[in-house]
């Protein structure tokens, strides 16, 4: 996302500036995304943290993936919430869960396009259509920990 679409002041670099990271170490909830998506999951991330502690890793690059600063990140939490604005299969999403498929005992969810071809309208139309806005991430979260708010 660009500069002016959310407040980075929060955000925290890793010593190889491979993720950036804003809110609670050792938290209930971690979100992973990156890129332009990035804006939703921040907001969310705000909304959310009114009601439980919670994390947001921006990837600063994809590969290769830092996992080890994943694992790290979310070893205490009890969900990951991968965010990826692109296709689920095959996606670095996809790529994230499996490295923490039997390493991870808490619940992933991966919020990634469905192999669906997008159709003609505003990215925040689509961001919405894909129930990749602040509000349908907040939902998904709260439903998957059934936390209120």
């Amino acid at each position: 996302g660009r500069m002016t679409e959310y407040d980075r002041s929060g955000f925290l670099y890793d010593d190889d500036r491979n993720v950036c990271v804003c809110g609670d170490y050792k938290a209930e909830v971690v979100i992973i995304t990156y890129g332009r998506i990035t804006k939703e999951a921040y907001n969310a991330f705000n909304e959310l943290k009114k009601h439980t502690s919670v994390m947001l890793i921006k990837l600063v690059k994809v590969y290769p993936v830092d996992y080890e600063t994943v694992f790290n990140a979310v070893s205490d939490s009890r969900l990951v919430y991968i965010l990826e604005e692109g296709i689920k299969s095959g996606g670095i999403a996809e790529k994230i869960a499996a490295f923490l498929c039997g390493r991870y005992n808490g619940k992933v969810v991966v919020k990634a396009v469905n192999n669906e071809c997008a159709f003609h309208a505003s990215v925040d139309e689509l961001v919405e259509h894909f129930g990749m806005d602040c509000t349908s991430i907040v939902d998904e979260i709260r439903l998957n920990l059934e936390i209120g708010g």
